[in-house]
């Protein structure tokens, strides 16, 4: 089975949140699955760009060096959104935004500092809903009703040195976002 295969069927939850049953290691092959995971950040679908990514940051040592990463994590961001169709990445994989602590997937935005900004910039119009799992942090996540736009709208100021605090209600959430961006 590809990488790409692999990857994909398994999701973030089956490489990284299963225990001993996570099949990242697996992926990863101590290290004889660099280079596939390499070319799919480089020219994979969103889903796969993203994972392969997460592999690498959690396997290899020298990741992500100088590579520019922003455009892999905003596009993962914006799969993240409530579409119709199943879940493909949870809200809790970025973190509660400014009610508290950035998820592993938002830490990796951060790191790809500026490369971040344009790429968020064109997800402050994605209003598809974000979904948080388990129980606090559904609680909070979901009572808030976070959406890609202002997940997107968090870590723009963070990245700018000029953060974001939100109302609980969305439409004052749409005024700032609008009267900073």
């Amino acid at each position: 089975m590809s990488a790409a295969d692999a990857l994909t069927r398994a999701g973030y939850g089956g490489l990284f949140l299963a225990g001993d049953h996570s099949t990242a290691g697996a992926v990863w092959d101590g290290g004889v699955g660099g280079a596939e995971l390499e070319a799919l950040v480089a020219d994979g679908s969103d889903l796969e760009r993203v994972l392969a990514s997460e592999v690498l940051y959690a396997y290899a040592g020298d990741y992500p060096g100088d590579r520019d990463l922003g455009e892999v994590y905003a596009r993962a961001l914006a799969l993240s959104g409530l579409r119709g169709g199943s879940l493909v990445l949870n809200g809790n994989l970025w973190g509660l935004l400014d009610a508290g602590g950035d998820g592993p997937l938002g830490e990796h935005l951060l790191a790809a500092g500026e490369s971040a900004i344009a790429p968020l910039r064109e997800l402050l119009d994605d209003t598809a809903p974000l979904f948080y799992e388990g129980s606090e942090d559904a609680t909070i996540g979901n009572g808030r009703r976070h959406r890609v736009k202002d997940a997107a709208a968090y870590f723009l100021g963070e990245l700018t040195g000029s953060p974001v605090r939100f109302s609980d209600d969305p439409a004052e959430r749409d005024a700032e976002i609008a009267a900073r961006f």
